[in-house]
């Protein structure tokens, strides 16, 4: 991967679902709220990610597959 290369344009399917479904959750959580310190904004992104990655885990598992690279998990 060059510089210039999104890291994203090597996600598989699912990871590019999840990632998209935490920016829009952390943005609408930051959109309900009048005033936003920048503390308040990490402590909502943080939330976000992780219980989108507790799902993404989740569903990982289910499937038997990395959801990054969609290659088969290892047994374990």
């Amino acid at each position: 991967m060059n510089d210039r290369q999104n890291p994203r344009d090597s996600f598989g399917e699912y990871a590019l679902i999840y990632t998209r479904l935490a920016e829009m959750v952390a943005t609408n959580k930051l959109d309900n709220l009048e005033i936003v310190t920048l503390t308040m904004a990490m402590d909502i992104v943080w939330e976000v990610a992780r219980l989108i990655h507790a799902q993404a885990e989740a569903t990982a598992h289910a499937l038997g597959m990395d959801l990054v690279t969609e290659k088969k998990l290892l047994p374990g």
